[in-house]
């Protein structure tokens, strides 16, 4: 069953020009991507830094307005939800930052940090507080949770901190949770505990994900389906194996290729990406991609592919897929 929906989605922000600029600019952060979510799947943003990311999961929570589309939860357009209503879709939605030394108050001690959500959206008194404060670190797998109420972040490890995050989002019960890179700022060694953790609350409490991340492996692991983003655009959906396996955008091949292979014996092709990463600001005409793509005809620098079907459950945007 399908719980979100993005259609037609553009997040274009204004640059401010000199005094003779005449000519509006804008930086085209997100342009024109279209996706589903189903119920209870973790479902994986991947692309390098400024592909868009991380502006798209922002808008899937309202902490960046679109300039155009329409975003839908559970059927209903969130886009231009307003008071009571935009704070009931705020009790279903909830998100985790990347940096976990950055998105904690320092001045809260870990009671206060997950028991502010409870109070700004007036869930229980402060006794029914006290106990979901104490479920959730005990969920997230801080125990015993009195050893952590009274501590502060900065007494905290990297990877205690992001279970303090999780827990934040959790203790209002959501139905669905952004999690932009939320293991890129943690060391190799405590990365799984976290992600292990966040495969367990999606069984255990039948939550949905979007996991927002660089780093194909992780999302391999990670997701159900993936969404590969270059410059503002989607150019390739599908679920995880058949994408890891079976590729059909130049970009994602690409990525594919640089992704370390476990086997040393085992030999990978590397495909190498010309030159570096575009402007996003008013982008000409044609795929994102042509100006790198190792494979590019004269049709692509001219018009701008839009998804399609290539295989079953699997979508590109390329005119030689």
């Amino acid at each position: 069953m399908e719980l979100i929906r993005a259609e037609n989605v553009r997040k274009w922000f204004p640059l401010r020009g000199g005094f003779l600029e005449r000519r509006p600019r804008y930086v085209h952060a997100v342009d024109d991507i279209t996706f589903a979510i189903q119920n209870q799947e973790i479902f994986g943003l991947a692309g390098e830094s400024g592909c868009g990311k991380t502006t798209a999961s922002k808008l899937l929570v309202r902490l960046v307005e679109p300039t155009s589309g329409e975003i839908y939860l559970d059927g209903t357009d969130i886009s231009h939800l307003e008071g009571r209503e935009l704070r009931e879709f705020r009790k279903n939605v909830q998100m985790v930052f990347q940096d976990p030394y950055e998105s904690l108050n320092p001045r809260f001690n870990i009671y206060d940090t997950i028991a502010e959500p409870l109070i700004v959206q007036r869930i229980g008194s402060p006794e029914e507080q006290e106990e979901m404060v104490y479920k959730a670190l005990e969920t997230v797998e801080l125990r015993p949770a009195e050893d952590f109420v009274f501590r502060f972040p900065h007494e905290l490890s990297g990877g205690q901190r992001q279970r303090v995050a999780v827990a934040r989002a959790l203790v209002i019960e959501p139905t669905f949770i952004v999690a932009d890179e939320p293991v890129s700022m943690l060391d190799v060694s405590i990365r799984a505990g976290v992600m292990n953790l966040m495969l367990e609350l999606r069984e255990k409490f039948g939550l949905t994900f979007v996991f927002v991340t660089h780093d194909l492996a992780v999302s391999r692991y990670m997701c159900d389906h993936i969404a590969i983003m270059y410059l503002g655009k989607v150019v390739e959906i599908a679920a995880t194996e058949e994408l890891v396996r079976n590729p059909h955008h130049p970009y994602t091949k690409a990525l594919l290729s640089a992704v370390p292979v476990p086997d040393p014996t085992e030999k990978r092709k590397r495909i190498d990406i010309i030159g570096g990463v575009s402007a996003a600001v008013d982008p000409p005409p044609g795929c994102r991609f042509a100006s790198r793509c190792p494979y590019a005809i004269a049709k692509c620098k001219r018009e701008d592919p839009v998804l399609k079907d290539v295989d079953k459950d699997h979508l590109a945007a390329c005119y030689l897929a």
